[in-house]
């Protein structure tokens, strides 16, 4: 609407005026490191995260194939989503969301609760110093939510 008509003489004058005063669009791709950075929010549904994420994984330049954009999303995701993903083999971004609202229902229902992650749960429990034998009553346990 602002540009002047005598510096527009044909469709590549207006096609370069375009580019040039949008071209900060194309420099504002989303990274891998911008898309790692994104976390759920609390009021945010499983799914409606994972969808979040996934419009702006589109957006990413290069752009990320189906297994790197997977194993991504699982990687960042927070306890106890993550525990609960890692053990499941599937390279398909529908079923860990699938698997994650599943999660999110089991939370809800009070099936699992939300506890600091299964590799923080593992205790092992003092030893004797002197002769490196457990005292009466100590166990060694190590603890994994089934899912």
């Amino acid at each position: 609407m602002h540009l002047e008509p005598t510096h527009i003489r044909s469709w590549k004058d207006l096609v370069d005026s375009f580019l040039q005063q949008y071209k900060y669009n194309m420099d504002k791709a989303l990274d891998r490191m911008q898309l790692q950075n994104m976390t759920k929010k609390s009021a945010e549904t499983f799914k409606e995260y994972a969808q979040r994420w996934r419009e702006l994984a589109a957006q990413v330049k290069p752009p990320l194939h189906e297994k790197e954009m997977t194993t991504m999303f699982i990687e960042m995701l927070q306890t106890p989503f993550y525990e609960h993903v890692l053990g499941r083999v599937s390279s398909n971004f529908s079923d860990i969301v699938t698997i994650g609202e599943r999660i999110e229902h089991e939370l809800k229902n009070g099936k699992i609760t939300q506890s600091p992650s299964a590799a923080t749960n593992v205790k092992t429990l003092g030893f004797n110093n002197n002769n490196n034998q457990k005292k009466k009553g100590e166990v060694q346990a190590a603890s994994a939510m089934p899912y």
